[in-house]
């Protein structure tokens, strides 16, 4: 039977504090049922990639575009196996240095740039919601963001970052897939493991927010 790898990323911010952390979720089929220790590192050294190399069309890496402010060594990745009875423990923690900032000009930290992934063509019978997914990339640099007519947007050299860094991901490696997961189609069909394969997807050209990431007020000044 397959497996299934729920995989962490987690950022530092520059506080410390463990509050202050950004973390991007990852899901993968697996050959091995748990995830085998050589589909745990194949999956590290997928996201470590996904992060630190230049993937065309991209002109450089995608840890280029994210904040300055955050704290590039250290950065850790855990590997669960989702099928496991809560509360699961990491089968695998590791850590890399996020690669480095391209940018001294840091926009909020709720900033994001949303990643949309999918199953094409989506299979039939199974609602279509369940077979997409998304990925909130950030805190993000503002230097390569460009002020447009009407807002200020994510520039073209950026999203070609994104793009390459999903393709790249998207052709997986040894025994792993990167995959949507649906919660709801696990519970329907616990066989099925509620994973769909990844093959398309899109960034648009306009910024996201995760507000939980945004930063609590440090003052406060009465009028």
């Amino acid at each position: 039977m397959a497996g299934h790898a729920l995989a962490q990323v987690i950022f530092n911010g520059g506080t410390g504090l463990a509050s202050d952390k950004y973390v991007n979720d990852f899901h993968f089929r697996t050959t091995s049922d748990p995830p085998s220790g050589a589909e745990q590192t194949v999956i590290a050294g997928l996201l470590e990639d996904f992060y630190n190399d230049t993937h065309s069309p991209g002109g450089s890496a995608l840890a280029t575009e994210l904040s300055h402010l955050l704290v590039r060594a250290g950065t850790t990745i855990k590997i669960y196996d989702y099928l496991a009875a809560p509360p699961r423990v990491p089968l695998y923690t590791g850590t890399f240095t996020l690669g480095s900032t391209g940018g001294t000009s840091a926009l909020p930290n709720e900033v994001a740039l949303c990643s949309s992934y999918k199953q094409s063509p989506p299979v039939g019978g199974i609602a279509l919601g369940r077979q997409r997914g998304r990925i909130y990339l950030g805190p993000l640099n503002k230097d390569n963001s460009v002020e447009t007519a009407d807002d200020l947007r994510p520039s073209t050299a950026v999203l070609n970052k994104v793009q390459g860094a999903s393709e790249f991901l998207i052709a997986g490696g040894s025994g792993v897939e990167w995959c949507v997961f649906s919660a709801a189609q696990y519970a329907d069909d616990p066989g099925g493991l509620g994973l769909f394969a990844i093959d398309a997807g899109f960034v648009d050209n306009a910024y996201d927010t995760q507000r939980r990431r945004g930063a609590g007020p440090s003052t406060r000044q009465s009028w």
